[in-house]
C-alpha cells in the first residue's frame, strides 16, 4: 500500500462531496456551454471542471508534452476533454479512467453516451483505498514500456482535486509509484538482465548435481528469517524455544543464525551478483546438509562450490514475461528479493501460519543488516532516495525506496495469503496484513507438531537433461510470441539460431538509415522473431535503450533523415550485437566449447603498465604459455580467449578485471597489486578462484588484513613455480 493513502481516504469522510449527502451530476451553467461533472448541495452547483472551457485546463496542463503521451490517468473528466484529448494526443493508445464513487460514474457514464470513445478504458473500483490503488496498478502493468519511456501521465483538473480529493490523491500516488517500480525493474534489467540470463545458462550445466525437493504444505509453521538489525535482538528466541518448525533463512541472515548455534533447515537465495557468496564463505562446514532453494538466475558461483544440496525452482512470476524459464521440477513465486522467495517458500511448505523475523525495512541508525552479517552491499551509505514508513510502535522510521517497494510487495503477498501471517521482526517498517507480536508470544501462542524433514531426491546425471535445461531457457519463453512451440534440441542449435540473428545485426548496423527507411513500420520487424533465439537475445539487451529509441520513434519522423533518431537506433543495435556476443560465449561455454588441457596464462596488460606490475607479471607465468589482451578488453574477447588458448589463470593488475572474466569459465585469477587502494566494487572479487598478489611483504600485509581469510593473500614470489603455475 502506498504512504498516505488511507489518511487520504479519511479525509473524504470530511471533504468530499460524495461523503456529505450531496449530488453528483453532469451540468452545464448555459445552453451554449458543455456539460461537465459537478456536485450540488443546498442549492449551490460546484463544477469539477471549467464550465465554460473545460478542455482548456488540459491543453495548458500538457503544453507542449503532447507527442510524448501514450498513456493517460484520469478521474471522469466532460466528454469535451475527452475529445480534445483525442484531438491533441496524437500517440495515445489509452485513456485510463478510474472512480470509486457510484453516483459520479453513473453521471459521468450516462453522458458519455452507450459507447465510450475508441482509446478510453473506464473503471469503477470498490470504495476501499486498497482496492482502488490495486486496480490502477493491474492496468497500468500492461503499459510497462509507456511507463518506463516517460509516456505515461496523471490529469487531474484542479476543481476536481478540491471535490474528491481522495480520489485524485490515490490516481497520483498510485501511478508515480507504479512508475517509479517500473524504472527501478527497467534499470536492474538493463544492468543485470544479462547476467541472469549468463547465470541460468551456467547452472544448467550443474542441474545433474543438484536435488529435488518435495515442498508439500507438511509443516504448521514456518519461520522464515530476514537479516534487518532487529535480528540481533531477538534471533536467540528461536534456539531457547521448545517448539518444532521448519525455519527458512535468507542468505544474509545465515551467520547471525550460526552464531547462536541454530542450523536453519532452509536457506534461500536468488542474488544474481557473486556477492552472496560472502554470506557462505565461512560457514561452509556447517551447511553440509541444509538444502540451499534458489532459482536458476542465481549466483553461479554459489551453484558450483555450496558444499550443501542446491534445489533450483521456477521462477514462478516470470513465465509469461519473455524471460527464462527452467526444467526445475519445482515452481514457487520468487518476489523482487530473497524475502519474498522465502515467504513463498513458506507458504508452499505450511498450513498453519508463517511467523516473520528480522524484516525491518528500515535503518537502524545506518545499519540494515544484522552485526553478524558479511555486509556485500552498501553498509553505511545510508539510504539511497530516502523515504520514511510509518513503525511498529506508530512511529516513523527512516527507509530508502528499493525496501519500500519490498514491503508493498509483503503487503500485497499477505492480502492473497490463505494462512496466517505474524510479524514478529520487533522493530522497523509496519507491514499491513500482519499480526504484530513479540516473537516470544509468536512461538508460544502455538507449539506444533514438527513435520517430517524436507525430502531431498537427486537427480540423474544426465547430459541431455542438461542440453533439455539449457534449450527450455530459448523455448518456453517464446510463449508470447508463438504459440506452437519447438521441441528441445541442443545448445548448438541455439548457437545457430543466434548467427543467424547476428548476420542480419551486422548487415543492418553496415547502414541503420537504409533499416528505417525500408521498415518504417516496424523498425525491428526484420529481425526473426520468431527464433527461439530471439527472446534470449531481448533478455541480454537494454530495456532503456529500447525504450529510448520507441519516444524517439513516435515523437519524430520515421526515416533516415531524423538524425537523432538514426543515431538512437544505432545504438540498439549495438546493444543487439554485444548482447549476441555474450550469449554465443555463454552458451559455447556450457556446450564443452574448449577442448584439451588448460595450461595458458592470460595477462590482462594495463596501457602504461608499470615496470613492477609487467616484472611480477612475466615472472609468475613464466614455464607457462603467456597469451596477453588489453586490460580494457571487453569480456567477450576475455571468454573468447579463454576458450581459444585453453587458458587456466587470468594475470590482472590492482583489480582491473570484473569477476565473470574467471568465474565463469571457471578458471583462476591472480590480481596483482602495486599499491594499496581498495575500491568498493573490488568486494565482488572475493569468491573461489581468486587471489591477491602483493609486490612486496609491506603492501601484502595490508591486502592481507583487507581481504577476507579465506581469499589468498601472498607475495607475488610465492606464485612462481617452476612450470609457471600457481
Amino acid at each position: 500500500m502506498i504512504g498516505n493513502v488511507d489518511n487520504a481516504f479519511a479525509t473524504i469522510e470530511r471533504t468530499d462531496p460524495a461523503a456529505r449527502k450531496t449530488s453528483w451530476i453532469m451540468a452545464r451553467d448555459t445552453a451554449d456551454t458543455p456539460y461537465v461533472l459537478a456536485c450540488e448541495s443546498e442549492s449551490i452547483t460546484r463544477y469539477a471542471e471549467d464550465p465554460y472551457d473545460p478542455a482548456r485546463e488540459f491543453c495548458d496542463a500538457i503544453g507542449g508534452d503532447a507527442a510524448a503521451i501514450r498513456v493517460l490517468v484520469l478521474p471522469p473528466c466532460s466528454p469535451t476533454t475527452i475529445a480534445c484529448m483525442h484531438e491533441h494526443l496524437p500517440n495515445v493508445v489509452r485513456l485510463l479512467v478510474f472512480d470509486y464513487d457510484t453516483e459520479r460514474w453513473l453521471a459521468w457514464r450516462a453522458a458519455m453516451g452507450e459507447r465510450l470513445p475508441d482509446r478510453v478504458d473506464a473503471f469503477i473500483l470498490q470504495p476501499d483505498a486498497d482496492a482502488v490503488a490495486r486496480g490502477i496498478e493491474h492496468e497500468l502493468e500492461t503499459h510497462r514500456i509507456d511507463m518506463i519511456s516517460g509516456a505515461c501521465r496523471v490529469y487531474v483538473p484542479r476543481r476536481m482535486k478540491r471535490l474528491a480529493p481522495g480520489l485524485c490523491h490515490v490516481l497520483e500516488k498510485t501511478t508515480l509509484r507504479v512508475h517509479q517500480e517500473h524504472c527501478s525493474d527497467a534499470v536492474f534489467r538493463t544492468l543485470r538482465s544479462w547476467h541472469l540470463t549468463l547465470n541460468h545458462l551456467l547452472n544448467a550445466e550443474a542441474i545433474g548435481r543438484c536435488v529435488q525437493m518435495d515442498l508439500s504444505p507438511r509443516f504448521d509453521t514456518a519461520v522464515i528469517v530476514g537479516a534487518g538489525p532487529s535480528l540481533d535482538r531477538n534471533v536467540e528466541q528461536l534456539k531457547h524455544d521448545g517448539g518444532s518448525r521448519v525455519v527458512i533463512a535468507t542468505d544474509a541472515s545465515v551467520a547471525t543464525l550460526l552464531s547462536y548455534d541454530i542450523t536453519p533447515d532452509i536457506i534461500v537465495s536468488m542474488d544474481d551478483s557473486p556477492l552472496t557468496w560472502q554470506f557462505f564463505a565461512a560457514h561452509l562446514d556447517a551447511l553440509t546438509t541444509v538444502p540451499l532453494v534458489m532459482p536458476m538466475e542465481a549466483n553461479h558461483t554459489l551453484v558450483r562450490h555450496y558444499t550443501g544440496p542446491v534445489v533450483f525452482v521456477n521462477n514462478l512470476q516470470k513465465a509469461d514475461e519473455n524471460v527464462l524459464a527452467t526444467q526445475a521440477d519445482e515452481s514457487v513465486a520468487c518476489g523482487r528479493c530473497v524475502g519474498h522467495l522465502a515467504f513463498h517458500l513458506a507458504e508452499r511448505m505450511t498450513t498453519g501460519r508463517i511467523i516473520m523475523i528480522g524484516f525491518d525495512l528500515a535503518f537502524e541508525s545506518d545499519r540494515y543488516h544484522t552485526k553478524h552479517a558479511a555486509v556485500p552491499y552498501n553498509q553505511g551509505k545510508g539510504a539511497t532516495t530516502e523515504v520514511f514508513l510509518p513503525g511498529i510502535d506508530g512511529a516513523e522510521v527512516r527507509s530508502d525506496l528499493g525496501m519500500m517497494f519490498y514491503l508493498n510487495y509483503f503487503e500485497k503477498a499477505i492480502r492473497e495469503c490463505a494462512i496466517a501471517v505474524i510479524d514478529a521482526t520487533e522493530g522497523g517498517a509496519r507491514i499491513n496484513g500482519a499480526t504484530t507480536l513479540s516473537l516470544r508470544d509468536a512461538l508460544v501462542a502455538h507449539r506444533p507438531q514438527r513435520g517430517a524433514a524436507p525430502a531431498l531426491r537427486r537427480h540423474g546425471d544426465d547430459r541431455r537433461e542438461v542440453e533439455a535445461a539449457i534449450m527450455a531457457v530459448s523455448t518456453v519463453v517464446t510463449r508470447a510470441i508463438r504459440s506452437d512451440l519447438p521441441t528441445a534440441g541442443t545448445a548448438r542449435a541455439i548457437i545457430d539460431d543466434i548467427l543467424v540473428i547476428d548476420r542480419r545485426i551486422s548487415e543492418a548496423r553496415r547502414d541503420p538509415g537504409r533499416i528505417l527507411t525500408g521498415h518504417h513500420a516496424a523498425p525491428l520487424g526484420w529481425l526473426p522473431m520468431a527464433s527461439p533465439a530471439f527472446p534470449l537475445v531481448m533478455s541480454c539487451s537494454s530495456l532503456l535503450t529500447l525504450a529510448r529509441f520507441r519516444t524517439a520513434w513516435f515523437q519524430g519522423p520515421r526515416f533516415s533523415s531524423n538524425t537523432v533518431l538514426k543515431s538512437i537506433f544505432a545504438d540498439v543495435l549495438d546493444d543487439l550485437a554485444e548482447a549476441v556476443q555474450i550469449l554465443l560465449e555463454a552458451l559455447r561455454m556450457v556446450n564443452g566449447g574448449d577442448t584439451g588441457e588448460r595450461r595458458h596464462m592470460l595477462l590482462l596488460t594495463p596501457e602504461g603498465a608499470e615496470p613492477l606490475w609487467l616484472e611480477a607479471a612475466t615472472r609468475i607465468s613464466s614455464g607457462a604459455p603467456i597469451v596477453s589482451l588489453p586490460a580494457a578488453s571487453s569480456l567477450t574477447r576475455i571468454w573468447a580467449t579463454v576458450r581459444e588458448h585453453g587458458v587456466a589463470q587470468i594475470v590482472v593488475c590492482n583489480g582491473d578485471i570484473v569477476p565473470d572474466a574467471w568465474s565463469a569459465p571457471d578458471i583462476d585469477c591472480i590480481d596483482i597489486k602495486t599499491s594499496y587502494a581498495p575500491r568498493e566494487h573490488e568486494r565482488n572479487f572475493w569468491i573461489p578462484g581468486y587471489a591477491v598478489a602483493g609486490i612486496d611483504d609491506t603492501l601484502t600485509d595490508k591486502w592481507r588484513c583487507h581481504v577476507p581469510e579465506h581469499i589468498t593473500c601472498s607475495n607475488y614470489i610465492d606464485y612462481i613455480r617452476d612450470d609457471g603455475n600457481r
